[in-house]
């Protein structure tokens, strides 16, 4: 588990942010949460498969120390929503000593180019800039401007609950997985190299939704610049259109309500019955009676967790929705 704490001056200075960049880094990581639904395994499969040799620079870095990028190649976002090339020139103006820390973890693995990118040579910031762009396109492709309105309508969402509810408010009901218990902030993460508590001071702390998976977290731990968290937005879709037709096959059988809920279950397992609701725009009420009905015919099943329940779907349940 990832602990991350905040002081006053932190909590007033959390900000959220649209990042084309910060979606790189968990759309190419070399393994999937185990809990995560088949398509969504199918999906990064595909998104491997589409990558062009201009990625490699940036492909054989994550096979070093750990399942994270040097922080260098991901800046935080520096505006509420830049474009990919503005991150990709901040990346490119990296002073040569941030460089050579946050590369230092990985000279055993590619030792030339490392030692290229240190001394600033232009040829390979460019190549680790066209690396970017080549993964940002096999993960998004022409649909980035539809992704991009469904993380606007996410960061619009928690802005106004702070404005009408506070912060502590938006960062207890960020996502179901993250825990908020003032002054700490706590998720499911835990990468070799990075610590399992970071103390904040005063650098503030980035919130940036990300489309790319519902149970798992991307943090970039900066040495002198705010704490860069990348949650999974809950207003992703499945890129391909058949989501619209297998959900119809489904409401014919179940009900619309009830196979939205079956549905939602289906790509993000683990809901406790209050964020199942928000998810499916339900009473909470509404949602443990089609939550109950689905559990009694064996589509689904829950974990207690403390006071609440986790929702997940049985192997019955997913092979339901999967061959709808």
């Amino acid at each position: 588990m990832m602990r991350l704490r905040l002081t006053t001056a932190d909590l007033a200075n959390v900000r959220f942010a649209v990042s084309p960049v910060q979606q790189i880094g968990p759309a190419i990581f070399t393994s999937v949460h185990p809990a995560e639904p088949a398509w969504r395994r199918r999906e990064h499969q595909r998104v491997i498969a589409g990558l062009s040799a201009a990625a490699e620079p940036v492909m054989r870095l994550p096979i070093g120390p750990g399942n994270f990028l040097p922080d260098f190649l991901l800046p935080p976002p520096k505006d509420f929503s830049p474009r990919l090339d503005d991150e990709i020139d901040d990346m490119m103006a990296t002073p040569a000593w941030q460089v050579e820390r946050d590369l230092a973890p990985w000279s055993t693995v590619d030792p030339a180019m490392c030692a290229d990118v240190i001394t600033g040579a232009r040829r390979s910031r460019q190549s680790l800039g066209s690396a970017l762009r080549s993964i940002h396109r096999a993960a998004h492709g022409e649909d980035w401007p539809d992704v991009r309105r469904l993380l606007m309508r996410d960061v619009t969402r928690r802005i106004w609950d702070a404005g009408q509810h506070g912060i502590d408010y938006v960062l207890d009901n960020l996502h179901p997985r993250i825990l908020w218990r003032h002054p700490v902030l706590i998720f499911d993460l835990s990468v070799k190299g990075l610590p399992t508590e970071v103390q904040l001071a005063g650098r503030g702390l980035v919130l940036v939704p990300s489309v790319r998976w519902s149970l798992s977290f991307n943090t970039k731990i900066n040495a002198t610049g705010p704490v860069v968290l990348v949650y999974p937005s809950n207003e992703y879709r499945p890129r391909s259109g058949d989501r619209s037709a297998y959900l119809e096959r489904l409401a014919k059988l179940l009900g619309r309500t009830r196979a939205s809920v079956l549905v939602t279950v289906y790509r993000r397992p683990g809901l406790s019955t209050k964020a199942l609701a928000f998810a499916c725009g339900i009473s909470t009420a509404s949602a443990s009676e089609h939550a109950a009905v689905l559990r009694d015919s064996r589509l689904s099943t829950t974990v207690r967790q403390g006071q609440q329940v986790a929702h997940h779907l049985t192997d019955l349940g997913v092979r339901l929705v999967e061959q709808a």
